[in-house]
């Protein structure tokens, strides 16, 4: 151990690291980043308790507060780039959660290339009617939605509602947030009568929850 330390502490010496004693960690050089990597080669498996202790920590943020989640977008952001060949699950969810971090700070376009790299790793590792595939159809879907794409975002709202309706109950809350986001989508490009089907749909399953006097104001505010 005292061997490690002292170690440590020539390597900072040499301006290779940055201690940061306020968090207790290194800041390593862009240099020492690269080549710890070639050596390395870091990997889904031999990285696993770093993957999952970020994976938690940016959890946990974007639960609490996620204004505080955009100083770990740079270590997903990192992590995905350099695994995102690999095509394993932590490395979609870390996507995701980079996903996740810039639509939350309003950074729509790099939120949708996370997405669907997401998307793209989750295609080779999943079912096809996969509840989870749909849940990045849906969320890729609404960023596109977000930056005034609205063809892109039918389409992939149309994919996350085939996937729920082969997989869920007719009255599931999943399939009724399906109709609302193409609801809102049909609004969005003024077709008023797509929109009415689909909003009846969404506000349907949720009367046959239990909730008929939302479902019935919501009917009257449709109309003219």
């Amino acid at each position: 151990r005292i061997h490690f330390t002292n170690a440590i502490n020539r390597i900072v010496q040499k301006g290779w690291l940055n201690r940061d004693d306020l968090v207790d960690s290194f800041r390593m050089h862009q240099v020492l980043q690269e080549l710890t990597i070639f050596k390395l080669k870091p990997n889904t498996s031999n990285c696993h308790k770093l993957i999952d202790v970020i994976k938690n920590k940016v959890y946990e943020v974007l639960l609490g507060n996620p204004f505080l989640s955009l100083d770990y977008s740079k270590y997903t952001e990192r992590l995905v780039q350099i695994m995102e060949k690999q095509h394993n699950k932590d490395v979609a969810i870390l996507a995701s959660y980079t996903a996740t971090i810039f639509e939350t700070m309003g950074y729509f376009e790099k939120g949708l290339k996370y997405s669907l790299l997401d998307l793209k790793i989750s295609e080779k590792i999943l079912e096809t009617n996969d509840s989870e595939l749909a849940i990045t159809y849906n969320d890729i879907s609404l960023l596109y939605l977000k930056t005034g794409r609205l063809d892109q975002a039918l389409s992939y709202a149309q994919k996350a509602l085939d996937i729920r309706l082969e997989t869920l109950d007719e009255s599931h809350l999943e399939l009724a947030d399906s109709y609302n986001n193409i609801a809102v989508i049909y609004d969005a490009l003024g077709n008023t009568e797509k929109d009415l089907e689909y909003s009846l749909k969404n506000l349907q399953i949720h009367s046959n929850l239990g909730d008929p006097m939302d479902y019935k104001l919501a009917i009257a505010s449709e109309c003219p």
